[in-house]
């Protein structure tokens, strides 16, 4: 499924953000800043990919007991 590409995607892209921050070890507040501002982005966009495949998913599926 799509939304499953992209989210495993930008989750790998938020898991490495992390690693890059605490190796930063505090030393580089402006850099430690730039990479939490990312992963809000990262995180905002998974929760709008899970959003968009839900609309796009027909209500008559679950209707028919087809739930996700």
């Amino acid at each position: 499924m799509l939304d499953d590409v992209i989210v495993q995607t930008l989750t790998g892209t938020n898991v490495r953000l992390a690693a890059l921050r605490k190796g930063a070890g505090g030393k580089l507040e402006e850099f430690e800043r730039d990479i939490e501002l990312t992963q809000e982005l990262v995180e905002d966009s998974v929760n709008f990919v899970h959003e968009f495949a839900r609309e796009l998913r027909p209500a008559a599926l679950d209707d028919l007991g087809l739930r996700m």
